[in-house]
Parts: structure tokens; sequence; C-alpha cells
């Protein structure tokens, strides 16, 4: 985390990011090489997933296909907790790891009170939908022209 909030703080590569998140189009005609800072963000995220999904096949002794699954709407939850919007551009890794622990306590206060799976994912479900919603008060309106 610290490593990623210095690169995205303090290096021009870290504001090249938010702004293709932000506006790509913008960014391509302000002379950012987008392809190339995709394709370089992209690769240091599969690097990353790969040593996830190693460490994790690691501890569990074994390797299968279907093992992530269950993490898609966790991820989702934590991320738009954090901070981030859907629509990306914004956001950090320290809003992250505080949506990480906020969707960690509300999971494990769940687990705790005998809450089925199935309820806790509709938890899930309307965590996300405030997160979302709270993301976009009191952001001004863009027009986009294209």
């Amino acid at each position: 985390m610290l490593i990623t909030l210095l690169i995205t703080k303090k290096t021009v590569l870290g504001r090249m990011i938010y702004a293709i998140g932000n506006n790509e189009y913008v960014c391509q005609y302000s002379g950012i090489s987008v392809v190339k800072i995709q394709t370089f963000v992209f690769m240091i995220h599969g690097s990353l997933v790969g040593l996830a999904g190693a460490l994790n096949a690691s501890m569990l002794e074994a390797a299968c296909p279907y093992t992530g699954d269950t993490y898609t709407l966790p991820v989702i939850a934590i991320v738009v907790m954090g901070g981030i919007p859907l629509s990306g551009g914004r956001g950090g890794p320290i809003g992250t790891v505080l949506g990480a622990m906020l969707v960690t306590v509300l999971i494990s206060g769940l687990n705790f009170m005998g809450v089925t799976p199935e309820f806790r994912n509709v938890a899930m479900g309307a965590l996300i939908i405030a997160g979302a919603l709270m993301s976009n008060v009191g952001r001004p309106k863009m027009i986009t022209v294209k």
C-alpha cells in the first residue's frame, strides 16, 4: 500500500494514471500516451494478481480456477466504500484499506450473528448502492461532448 501511495501521489506517472481514469480522451489530446500507460498499469495489475493467486494456491495447497469467484462482490464493496467511484479518476489506496476494514467488520458481524450467506450478499449489495450514491454527492455534473 505504501508503494502504491507513493506512486499515485508523488510521481508524474501516478498523476497521469488518475487523469486517464478521469477522462481518457482529454489525456490523449493533451499528449499523454494513453495506450502505453494503460498497458503498463495492466501489466503491473496482472503481475500482482498472479502473485496473489500463487500465494492463495500455496496457502490452500491446491489450485482451482474457481477459487476467487466468491471474492467479486466483497471487492466491489471494498472499492466503493473506500471512496473510489465506479467511473474512476478519484480515490486512493488509503480509502481502499479503510473500505476493506469496514467490509471485513460487516462480514464478520453478520457471520457472528448467524446471518445466512444469501442475506450477507443482500447486505453487500446495499453497501455497494449506498457507497455509489455517496460517491456522487457533491460532485459537479460534467458535460461531455463527443
